[in-house]
């Protein structure tokens, strides 16, 4: 298993990009990610803002659709989140281990809210 703990990713600018804020995991993997941190980050022409899939095939090299990843994502706070995307959200997560996600200051221009699915119940999108 792998783990990722105490990211923090502050201050930047993502331009001309499919992906805005994102997380990926592995389907048939297990491992961590937690206290993950993304703070007054900004979007210029990026087609999801922010990304959070369990459903990551390294053999396909892309999504599967099927979120399966035992990967834990827990503890991921985004605070300040400015600029333009085509959609808000694009997250695809396994429901058994996800938790404590925190969104706020959330001030994107986007032409459609996305999808949303799988994410804690705690977390409104």
């Amino acid at each position: 298993s792998s783990t990722v703990q105490g990211l923090t990713v502050q201050g930047n600018t993502i331009q001309n990009s499919d992906n805005g804020i994102r997380i990926k995991t592995i389907i048939g993997l297990k491992g961590l990610v937690s206290d993950v941190k993304y703070v007054d980050n900004k979007l210029q022409n990026v087609k999801n803002a922010i990304v959070m899939h369990s459903d990551y095939s390294k053999s396909k090299g892309g999504y599967t659709g099927s979120p399966t990843s035992q990967v834990q994502i827990k503890g991921v706070t985004i605070s300040g989140l400015t600029g333009s995307a085509t959609n808000l959200y694009d997250i695809v997560a396994n429901p058994k281990v996800v938790s404590d996600w925190t969104f706020s200051g959330i001030q994107v221009s986007a032409s459609a809210n996305g999808k949303a699915v799988g994410q804690p119940n705690s977390l409104d999108v």
